[in-house]
């Protein structure tokens, strides 16, 4: 498949994995079942918390994230599983910013491993679903099976690697903006004041001070999306981001140590914010000097 056959297919990919998605988690599914459903999942995650002295924030946020986001993927019930998905998925993203040795005992040889025993989960929940008599589910899962009559570019493995996918991009960008989130907000307390100040008189105004989230009172909440905007903003939710100088550049104090013939910078928010600089061509480890550099800002 070459030139204008190749980018139709993928447009067309692109517009039903676009599709698929807001059916589910698009402005009408929130308005009409999410909302109470995070905000019961919410409580529910939190309630546990109180009887702790202290939590690991970005590792039980990614937990809450991706339970949540694989119930309306594949009602997954974590309770009921024999593999917490979740701890696979974090493994596999930690080896996404390593060296890539694949043997065994490096994190990028585990990384891989996860991720092949993840899929391999995901296609035996695929083909039970498949072989169901009845599908009663009306999850994400059900509606892309059952679109595979009309849509001939579904098949199985790509409904695997859409699963995977969507997994692996909802758990670890919304855990990483709410931990962002909570930092911010320790830093700034008097934009906590507002927070609180806002919900409060949602509760105050409530008939049933018990009552669930209602769609009025979630779009009343102005200072409160001013907040999520303005994280969303700063915060970055990838693990890394790839740049390509055009010219020589100056960062800081890194002028000198600047490696010749280099060309890539890698920004990585887990290294403290410093910039690694990448060469093309790597031939050797001695005569490579990217870690050198890494290990010098470290």
């Amino acid at each position: 498949m070459e030139g204008e056959n190749k980018v139709t297919a993928l447009s067309l990919v692109h517009k039903y994995i676009r599709s698929i998605i807001l059916n589910h988690f698009g402005a009408e599914p929130l308005k009409e079942k999410l909302l109470p459903q995070i905000e019961e999942f919410v409580n529910k995650t939190l309630l546990p918390w109180s009887n702790q002295p202290s939590v690991e924030m970005k590792h039980v946020a990614s937990g809450m994230a991706f339970d949540f986001s694989a119930k309306i993927f594949f009602s997954y019930n974590d309770e009921k599983s024999h593999v917490k998905l979740s701890e696979k998925l974090t493994s596999t993203l930690g080896g996404l910013m390593t060296f890539p040795l694949n043997f065994p005992g490096t994190a990028y040889h585990k990384s891989l491993k996860d991720q092949k025993e993840t899929c391999n989960i995901l296609r035996k929940i695929v083909k039970e679903r498949m072989n169901a008599p009845e599908r009663h589910s009306k999850d994400l899962l059900d509606q892309a099976i059952n679109d595979m009559d009309k849509e001939k570019f579904l098949s199985e493995d790509l409904i695997v690697q859409l699963m995977y996918s969507l997994l692996f991009a909802s758990f670890e960008s919304i855990s990483s903006t709410l931990s962002l989130t909570l930092k911010l907000l320790a830093d700034h307390p008097a934009v906590l004041q507002e927070l609180k100040a806002e919900h409060e008189a949602i509760l105050k105004s409530r008939e049933n001070p018990t009552s669930i989230l209602t769609w009025v009172e979630y779009k009343s909440m102005t200072f409160t999306f001013q907040v999520i905007n303005e994280v969303l903003r700063i915060g970055n939710l990838v693990p890394g981001l790839l740049r390509r100088s055009l010219k020589d550049i100056e960062f800081k104090d890194y002028w000198d140590q600047e490696p010749p013939n280099f060309c890539e910078v890698v920004l990585s928010k887990d290294s403290t914010q410093r910039p690694i600089a990448m060469s093309e061509e790597i031939e050797s480890f001695h005569k490579n000097q990217t870690w050198e550099l890494a290990s010098e800002n470290a």
